[in-house]
């Protein structure tokens, strides 16, 4: 008999052993301004440790209608539309886990959101899942992905340490803007609901507010942590959308694009402006 059980056993392990998680997709011409070891030395403690801040694993989603019972219509969201399905994920349940895991469809991806920089980006996961490492760089987020263990910088979108040092994540467009833009302009979008496995006030910001402006978000108000470069031209909260591809970063100023329409700079602020017409000063981060 104990052969057989050792075998029953052997067998039950073997079906419930978990599937190894894939790295998440990535390029080699990643924009990387410094060597990754300057920021691998400006890495800084956060406060909660690894996955103290938890990500959404199982995101569970509601109707617009739904949601209406528990978002007002200046609240922030990050919109996410992707073969042909619109999302919207709340701003203040993202303050509290900062990285959603999510699919649409058969496209894997993760929404990422740094309360301290104002920043959403997307990424494309595949086959791995992301986390928060409890560290930041520039004040900014640390992202790690489950299957290397490399972390990323959220807005460098590059890994600093591990397997994939110095490699450039791929993104997917996020929209920063409000609900009541985002549910005239995608009127059956799914909204992430509070049903996140964690116990969270998501009627309560711990940083301030977004509508009016307060705490933490104020445009005068100082920065928590130091950043490795500073320009005093604008307020240190100062919003401004950022764009960039493999080849060059811009940042603009939302007065000014709001005054102009268009920028003819490049036609990365082409586009720039496009989104701007199409959803009220929202930050989109493209390819």
């Amino acid at each position: 008999m104990a052969p057989n059980l050792f075998r029953l056993t052997l067998i039950v392990l073997m079906h419930w052993a978990p599937a190894a998680l894939a790295a998440p997709p990535h390029h080699e011409s990643a924009l990387l301004p410094a060597d990754p070891g300057e920021y691998r030395r400006a890495r800084m403690d956060g406060g909660p440790g690894k996955d103290g801040i938890p990500s959404v694993d199982r995101p569970r989603f509601g109707s617009a209608a739904a949601a209406e019972r528990f978002l007002e219509d200046d609240d922030r969201v990050i919109g996410l539309y992707l073969n042909g399905q619109a999302r919207a994920y709340p701003q203040r349940i993202l303050v509290w886990h900062e990285i959603v895991n999510d699919s649409v469809g058969d496209h894997a991806v993760a929404v990422t959101y740094c309360p301290l920089t104002g920043t959403a980006i997307g990424f494309d996961r595949g086959g791995t899942e992301f986390g928060v490492s409890g560290k930041l760089v520039n004040s900014n987020l640390v992202m790690y992905d489950r299957a290397t263990d490399t972390e990323y910088p959220q807005i460098l979108a590059a890994g600093i340490d591990g397997e994939l040092t110095g490699r450039g994540l791929e993104e997917v467009r996020l929209i920063w803007t409000t609900w009541e833009r985002w549910k005239a302009r995608h009127p059956d979008t799914e909204v992430l609901t509070r049903q996140t496995g964690a116990l969270r006030n998501y009627h309560r910001d711990p940083y301030g507010s977004y509508s009016p402006l307060g705490g933490f978000y104020e445009p005068d108000s100082r920065t928590i942590f130091p950043v490795l470069n500073e320009d005093r031209s604008y307020p240190p909260k100062h919003e401004v959308l950022g764009f960039r591809d493999r080849h060059e970063a811009v940042a603009i100023e939302p007065t000014t694009l709001r005054a102009a329409g268009v920028l003819p700079v490049s036609l990365l602020l082409l586009l720039a402006s496009r989104i701007w017409q199409r959803h009220w000063g929202a930050p989109a981060f493209m390819r």
